[in-house]
């Protein structure tokens, strides 16, 4: 049964571009953006689970999972300490640059360097783009014949400080 009564909206969009140095050695861009929307019908709220949170291995890869989204200071009990409780947001735009390179073409085994950008918003806010968060990284691709494997180290990195933050380092079967 459906009881959920809200309409989201999705853009996402990716374009390669290829470099070739010879006829055997070819590298490329890959540069993917993502806009998301999601609009309340009536009274209905939006529920916890759907609303928008970036982070971990396929948005901002240099922040923990879910980890980008507005924040409240919730407690469990009367008793206890507040701690951050991510709630999510009604928008989100995330931007991915990376740069693929072949290391052994014969294995599947390529490198990547990337760059990710993008952020939450609540209803009250607006799309902001001087406000997006960003990280860096690098790491290896491995298609193999059981899955895709992927090895990458990210950073987020602070614009205002011009500084890196704690690694995170990713492991995954995919893409």
């Amino acid at each position: 049964k459906g009881d959920h009564n809200f309409m989201e909206t999705t853009f996402s969009s990716s374009y390669f571009f290829p470099i070739d140095f010879s006829e055997t050695y070819r590298t490329y861009f890959k540069l993917h953006g993502s806009l998301g929307l999601l609009l309340k019908k009536g009274d209905a709220e939006i529920p916890h689970n759907e609303r928008y949170r970036l982070g971990g291995y396929n948005t901002l890869r240099g922040y923990k999972h879910w980890e980008v989204s507005p924040i409240e200071k919730k407690g469990v009990s009367p008793f206890s300490t507040y701690s951050d409780y991510y709630t999510g947001g009604n928008k989100q735009i995330y931007f991915q640059l990376e740069y693929f390179l072949p290391v052994i073409p014969q294995a599947g085994i390529k490198a990547v360097i990337f760059a990710d950008s993008g952020n939450v918003f609540t209803e009250s806010q607006n799309i902001a783009f001087d406000n997006l968060k960003s990280d860096v990284g690098f790491g290896i691709r491995w298609l193999t014949p059981m899955a895709p494997f992927r090895f990458e180290w990210a950073y987020p990195y602070d614009s205002k400080t011009g500084s890196l933050g704690d690694m995170q380092f990713i492991f995954t079967l995919g893409y």
